[in-house]
Formats: structure tokens, C-alpha cells, sequence
């Protein structure tokens, strides 16, 4: 279900109403690391493709967001996303451009 609804976002042009609504469900629709009781290899590669595809999805989902001056919704997006990812600088810069008095352009 994630990943179908993660194409069906992804290739919905930027701007296109529909598209939020597609980021929502495909970000909704995350259940979690895949398999976190294994450490097989192949399942940590698995695993890992998830977890980036679900942040982009984050992303895409703040970027929308912010065109529609929903600052509210883009900052919790882009919380979530550094949840996941706490060590990428370019969500925590992207997380404070979002919020209103973070730094100025």
C-alpha cells in the first residue's frame, strides 16, 4: 500500500492539488521498519529503501505545504522527518526555514 501510493504521489506534477492529498496517504500509509526484528542484509537494504522513500515523501509533503502557506503542517512534517533522520543538516535548515521566525532568505 506504501509504495503504491508513494508512485501515485511522486508522479503527480508539483503544485497539483491532488498531489497533497496523495502525500498524505502515502505518508499515512508507512507502517514502520520493514522487518526490524531481522538483520539480514538484504532486509537492511530493504529496510533503508523504505525509510528514504518515506522521508522524500516528508519532504515533498513540506514542500507542498509551504506553497500553500500551511507552515503549521510542512514544520510537523519536517519534525518527523528529522525524527527519523536526526543526523541530515538539510532537514534541520529545511525545519527551520519552515518555521515563521526561522532564518530569513
Amino acid at each position: 500500500r506504501f509504495e503504491r501510493s508513494a508512485t501515485i504521489a511522486e508522479r503527480l506534477p508539483t503544485g497539483d492539488p491532488r498531489r497533497t492529498f496523495a502525500l498524505t496517504e502515502a505518508v499515512n500509509s508507512y507502517g514502520g521498519a520493514f522487518l526490524p526484528e531481522s538483520d539480514s542484509a538484504w532486509v537492511m537494504l530493504r529496510r533503508r529503501q523504505l525509510q528514504s522513500r518515506y522521508i522524500d515523501l516528508l519532504v515533498a509533503g513540506a514542500e507542498e505545504s509551504l506553497t500553500r502557506d500551511q507552515v503549521a503542517r510542512a514544520a510537523q512534517l519536517l519534525r518527523e522527518a528529522v525524527e527519523h533522520e536526526p543526523l541530515r543538516d538539510d532537514l534541520h535548515e529545511q525545519l527551520m526555514r519552515a518555521l515563521p521566525y526561522g532564518p530569513a532568505e
